[in-house]
């Protein structure tokens, strides 16, 4: 989750003040200490936005070894890093989902955090947006 202020933050207040398992650090550089911290202790990012068209969030997530669940409209083809597709997107098929991941032995759960970290550093990196770059503009030539 980003940054909560203002309007959005007061909303969301008494949720966030009451739930045993929301944590709110507000916005974490993605190269941070703190940032890597929260991905360690983090197996999923779960992502059922229908308004992007590939999530920056999922992508950073994934880049600290964090398993992304997404629905198919996130622009992230999940099952290709070793996550998991949100087919249905009801609050019942999130849930069945959940359920799903919850099962995973930690074995498979370290495997696929593997996974995920290598595969996002192959394709989510510097170096691999600069070489796609580079392919892109030789392509125009």
């Amino acid at each position: 989750m980003g940054r909560l202020d203002g309007e959005v933050l007061e909303y969301y207040r008494e949720e966030l003040d009451r739930s045993g398992n929301i944590f709110y650090h507000g916005f974490l550089t993605p190269d941070s200490e703190e940032f890597l911290d929260v991905c360690g202790i983090c197996d999923f990012c779960i992502a059922v936005s229908c308004s992007e068209s590939q999530s920056t969030a999922v992508c950073t997530a994934m880049r600290g070894g964090v398993i992304p669940v997404c629905l198919p409209c996130i622009g992230i083809d999940a099952e290709e890093y070793g996550g998991f597709m949100i087919e249905d997107d009801t609050v019942q098929g999130i849930a069945e989902a959940c359920r799903k991941l919850s099962e995973m032995t930690a074995d498979d759960i370290i495997s696929g955090r593997e996974r995920v970290f290598a595969t996002a550093a192959q394709n989510h990196s510097l170096d691999a947006y600069r070489e796609m770059l580079r392919k892109n503009l030789e392509g125009c030539m």
